[in-house]
């Protein structure tokens, strides 16, 4: 076998996690691709605006919603997604998200009454920290609240007032 053949190994069989960076980050980047779409979405496109933690984060999100192949391609969903506006643009958030996050969009959850903790609950199936988790619970509720999924208010309360309490800090 190929040292190639053991990296493809290695790539395919990675658990590919939730998106965790910020949401606000990642609206940025679409309104940035609203310019120009480039042929592919790599560090040299990205990294004057984002450190490379926050670049890698990125790249991860746009895999794991299936906005990017695997040979950091845009596909036809990204575009869609960019040049969509108002309720076209819900509704191709609605698609991704339906896609990229079935599993918590599943019929044994209900959405619209289950608690915060219920939600976190959810995404217990990656191995994360409980930092990481978060984040990407705080991600998922962004998201569907531009896709227009309901989610009930035991889950946006929390978020709200959890914001509330910590203060909100300046994006550079």
């Amino acid at each position: 076998i190929s040292g190639k053949g053991i990296t493809m190994v290695k790539e395919s069989s990675r658990k590919r996690l939730p998106p965790y960076i910020s949401y606000r980050t990642f609206q940025n980047f679409l309104e940035r691709l609203q310019q120009g779409m480039p042929a592919r979405i790599d560090q040299s496109y990205w990294s004057g605006r984002l450190s490379f933690s926050n670049g890698t984060q990125l790249m991860s999100a746009l895999r794991f919603l299936g906005l990017i192949d695997a040979k950091d391609t845009p596909t036809s969903r990204l575009k869609l997604l960019v040049q969509a506006k108002g309720e076209q643009r819900a509704e191709a958030l609605r698609q991704i998200t339906s896609g990229a996050f079935g599993f918590v969009l599943q019929e044994s959850f209900d959405s619209q009454s289950a608690t915060y903790a219920q939600l976190e609950e959810v995404f217990s199936t990656f191995e994360l920290t409980d930092g990481v988790r978060r984040k990407c619970v705080k991600f998922f509720v962004a998201l569907a609240n531009d896709a227009g999924i309901p989610l009930s208010s035991f889950i946006t309360k929390r978020l709200r007032s959890a914001h509330g309490s910590t203060g909100t800090k300046a994006v550079i």
